[in-house]
């Protein structure tokens, strides 16, 4: 997308890569103030465009956020674009030069999975389910861009109530966030959430017109309360109906779409695995009870008690052998369950992954890196990454990880390839884990070379319509001139100052006057004309 801001006014003009920036305000928007194209941005980017129309200095930003208008309301957006000074036949600069690319999936694509694996690595060490359900609150209340605010219930054993068990974003106890739900005649409260119909159900459900039934609720990230929010069931491994229930507020600026849905059914599994393992630690906690004597239940399977003379205690430890037996196959399949679906969300993401343990050798690699490493995981896996990819040693991956894993922190950093010769370029987040270190990255040399071609490219921009051999003219929504170039100047000789008061017509022959204005009226309403012919005087 290519857009060109023209004299003093900043004059409006793009190519079609920016009519989704614009949306609805097309062609409106063309040869018009940029102010009128993007009223609800100007007061962010018009200054900035001054700033080059004062100063003659080109700027860079990378993932930069602006709030837009699309589909009649304002919507989370970023981009990459770059401000270029366009110097006039004086040499003082005339408009402003705007290429952009439009990063707002990459930007909270990554921020939802960022979210994702904190859930996953903050959760995984609860032993009991109160503190996963505490630690998952508490790590949703760090994205509040997408998540303006949760509700955690847990069901009771009869599935009658519904008990709040912690809160992000929002108080525990008002209107909107009860302590308690009674669930018993699954008929919903006119003004509560449908928390009976998805217990029954086990179907997530989309809730809209939040206001007009709690009042005004917090935004989170945002300085507007939220219309909608979705309650999803927190389904254990093995059961069909909900363990618990999630309220997640949906962003008030963010269209609520496949990939929005999808990242929310990914925090309630990675809840429901988080509260499936703690549960599953604290039923098997009857095999380090004590037992009469003081000893662990482990030494009284191996001396049963003789006192019962009609082997009442071997029975029952029989039974307990038995359940102890049943449970772990059930924590089995609840791992390999939970592994699963940790292993879908990997190899599913856009970034490569791997995983190394605390010797540097590789434990996982998803289809994403096997593409960008160049190698097969049976190539790698079990083996030292640093025998594999010896040119990184010398690099900063290697600081960085080694930085990463010693210090107990996340780094994030661009890298220079895993095979210098072929000059790729990766953008590369390593985590710390118990078992070792998490790399994700992912391929950046096309915005490398996009941002070096640009950096290079500012001077041509610059002189590219003043040294062009073609005579190039801009007019305004008026018909008057608001630029010529050199060659338009010198082929059609009329001087500046007078070409400040003429516009498209004065210097047409009058035969030409009605074809042209048809043609400018069409252009206005956003034809496109590939060629006019016309007579200039």
């Amino acid at each position: 997308a290519t857009g060109i801001f023209w004299g003093p006014d900043l004059i409006l003009l793009y190519n079609d890569g920016c009519r989704r920036m614009i949306a609805g305000k097309h062609p409106a928007a063309l040869g018009h103030p940029g102010r009128e194209g993007w009223p609800e941005i100007w007061h962010i980017i018009g200054p900035r465009l001054q700033s080059v129309l004062d100063t003659g200095q080109a700027t860079w930003s990378e993932d930069f956020p602006l709030l837009l208008e699309r589909n009649g309301s304002l919507e989370e957006c970023y981009f990459t674009f770059s401000l270029s000074p366009i110097r006039d036949e004086t040499g003082k600069v005339g408009g402003i030069f705007t290429p952009a690319t439009e990063t707002t999936e990459k930007v909270i694509g990554e921020r939802r999975l960022r979210t994702l694996r904190d859930l996953a690595a903050r959760t995984a060490q609860a032993k009991e389910v109160a503190e996963a359900s505490r630690i998952a609150v508490e790590t949703l209340v760090t994205n509040p861009y997408d998540i303006p605010f949760a509700l955690l219930y847990l069901l009771d054993d009869d599935r009658q109530r519904a008990c709040l068990v912690g809160t992000a974003g929002l108080a525990p106890g008002t209107p909107a966030s009860p302590h308690v739900v009674e669930l018993g005649n699954l008929e919903e409260p006119p003004q509560g959430w449908p928390l009976a119909q998805v217990a029954r159900t086990g179907q997530a459900e989309v809730m809209d017109a939040l206001e007009q039934k709690f009042g005004a609720l917090p935004g989170g990230a945002w300085p507007v309360a939220p219309q909608s929010a979705m309650v999803l069931p927190i389904m254990l491994p093995g059961q069909e109906l909900p363990f618990g229930l999630l309220v997640a507020a949906l962003s008030p600026r963010k269209a609520f779409n496949d990939d929005y849905r999808a990242f929310l059914a990914l925090v309630a599994q990675q809840v429901a695995t988080s509260m499936a393992k703690a549960r599953a630690g604290e039923e098997s906690g009857v095999e380090s009870l004590e037992g009469g004597g003081g000893g662990l239940l482990d030494q009284a399977v191996q001396r049963p008690r003789a006192a019962d003379p009609h082997g009442g205690a071997h029975l029952e430890m029989a039974r307990l052998r038995q359940e102890t037996a049943r449970r772990e196959q059930e924590l089995r399949a609840e791992a390999e369950a939970a592994r699963a679906r940790v292993v879908s969300i990997l190899e599913s993401i856009t970034d490569g992954f791997f995983a190394v343990d605390h010797q540097w050798q590789f434990t996982y690699i998803n289809q994403k890196a096997e593409q960008l490493l160049q190698k097969r995981p049976d190539e790698l896996l079990s083996k030292n990454v640093w025998e594999e990819f010896p040119e990184a040693v010398s690099s900063i991956f290697f600081e960085h990880c080694h930085k990463a894993a010693s210090q107990r922190i996340a780094v994030e950093f661009e890298f220079e390839g895993f095979y210098p010769l072929l000059n790729i370029w990766f953008e590369v987040h390593a985590y710390p884990s118990p078992d070792g270190l998490l790399v994700y990255f992912h391929d950046i040399t096309a915005h490398k070379w996009a941002e070096e071609a640009l950096k290079e490219s500012e001077e041509r921009y610059r002189d590219l319509f003043e040294n062009a051999n073609d005579l190039i003219q801009s007019v305004g929504p008026d018909g008057h001139f608001v630029y010529v170039n050199r060659a338009w100047r010198e082929a059609l000789r009329y001087t500046e100052a007078e070409i400040s008061h003429l516009s498209f017509l004065d210097i047409l022959s009058p035969k030409s006057h009605a074809h042209c204005i048809d043609i400018f009226q069409g252009v206005m309403a956003g034809e496109k004309i590939d060629k006019v012919e016309a007579v200039f005087l």
